[in-house]
């Protein structure tokens, strides 16, 4: 697929999810202007807000546009949760100014602090505090370049650098996402693991702030010392707004009934507008009829239409079944008029299906029954493996002459050792 393919589909796409989401709300009257795409290839990757109450996320987005200082400076923030007896609480600690605020997590979607909990854990009150301290980021803009993220929660910290798929807590999981995507847009972004408990002053710090939010202490610092709404906030976070260029505030509610009807939308605003891609059969003997029960069964999935999936899919068994059986006899029918009777045996095999080779359990050439499979094995190891093997015996020395005369041990003349010692000289002598 080439450039300009790319980004026709690209339009294509953001045309119809917004048809999908206006079909959504047909209360809501007031036509949308359509989106100019190019704003996102030439300009800044977040349409320009319209409304007063995103004043605040506006002036942050335009802050990045400013010239970086010829240096590297940090704001070293440390970020903790605690949960204790049902109750949660986040906590922070920025060492620069020496600021430690804190919080109770909340999981109530109607207030205005709420940043998709829905429960009090160990995870919700670790994320909330990453959450949190990207967010004092984002309300007090710290002059320096690089925002340093120091935490003792792994799972938080790899949830929000998409490092990890969130199995549950997924709107805190979106939530610290997208903060952490905004702020990388003004602030380069590092992240060090501290492990808890073990002496640090900053994660101390960050440790007793989240007690006391535990307790329901919240401090007035960051997002909390002004009067702000819970729209302003939530506009920031709303990636379909930013998407659209049209942000307007969350309506109040079940924010997982709202994250379903998004997918709902975006998955058929990708069925209308992406070219599906043709189902091939994984096995040479699957027909068409049942490659159709299959995209049956697929679209009930999609619809969310459980039961009506399973009793397809009990339907697309069957008649894979046949189509095997119907496959193979043909198979059959050819070779015998071919006259090729060795692949019999290989086409018999694979029509009667997988069956496990016959063994038996055999020790020192004696039949065992396969329910000491276990002592025979101890035995084996025991006798094979980790048994002392004794110490062989040492080699016999050969014999170095093989008829050797006795040895004289009686007393000799000077005649006998004269005539010995002119007997050697002599040998030694023809030796030259």
């Amino acid at each position: 697929m080439t450039e300009d393919q790319k980004e026709d589909t690209h339009i294509q796409f953001n045309k119809e999810l917004k048809k999908q989401l206006s079909q959504a709300k047909p209360d809501d009257t007031q036509e949308e202007e359509e989106i100019d795409h190019t704003q996102y290839l030439n300009g800044s990757n977040t349409p320009t807000s319209q409304s007063g109450s995103h004043t605040q996320f506006d002036s942050f987005h335009n802050m990045t546009q400013r010239a970086r200082p010829d240096r590297n400076t940090f704001t070293d923030i440390y970020t903790d949760g605690s949960f204790k007896e049902g109750m949660s609480g986040w906590g922070y600690f920025v060492s620069q100014t020496n600021i430690m605020a804190g919080g109770p997590v909340q999981t109530h979607d109607s207030a205005k602090n709420y940043l998709g909990a829905s429960l009090h854990s160990n995870n919700t009150a670790e994320l909330s505090g990453i959450a949190e301290a990207l967010l004092w980021v984002i309300a007090t803009r710290p002059q320096s370049t690089d925002v340093r993220i120091h935490y003792d929660s792994k799972y938080a910290a790899k949830i929000t650098r998409l490092l990890w798929n969130p199995k549950s807590n997924k709107i805190l999981a979106r939530t610290c996402q997208q903060l952490a995507t905004i702020v990388s847009q003004k602030y380069t972004l590092h992240w060090k693991w501290v492990k808890g408990h073990s002496g640090d002053y900053g994660n101390d710090k960050a440790d007793l702030a989240a007690d006391r939010g535990r307790d329901g202490e919240l401090a007035l610092i960051g997002r909390y010392q002004n009067s702000v709404t819970r729209p302003e906030y939530f506009n920031i976070l709303d990636p379909l707004n930013t998407l659209l260029g049209t942000p307007r505030p969350i309506p109040e509610g079940d924010l997982n009934a709202l994250n379903d009807k998004w997918v709902k939308a975006l998955r058929s605003a990708a069925d209308h507008s992406l070219n599906t891609v043709e189902m091939v059969p994984k096995q040479p003997y699957v027909t068409q009829a049942s490659l159709d029960l299959i995209t049956r069964r697929n679209a009930a999935k999609k619809a969310g239409l459980h039961d009506k999936a399973t009793e397809i899919d009990h339907l697309v068994h069957k008649s894979i079944r046949k189509d095997q059986q119907s496959y193979m006899e043909e198979e059959l029918r050819s070779h015998a008029t071919q006259g090729l009777a060795e692949s019999w045996p290989v086409l018999k095999r694979k029509r009667a299906g997988y069956k496990p080779r016959q063994t038996k359990l055999i020790q020192n050439d004696v039949t065992r029954p396969v329910q000491e499979r276990a002592k025979v094995l101890a035995d084996h190891y025991a006798n094979k493996q980790w048994a002392s093997k004794p110490t062989p015996p040492l080699p016999v020395r050969p014999v170095i002459f093989d008829e050797q005369a006795p040895i004289v041990t009686t007393d000799f003349t000077r005649l006998e050792l004269d005539s010995c010692i002119g007997e050697a000289k002599r040998a030694k002598h023809r030796a030259r």
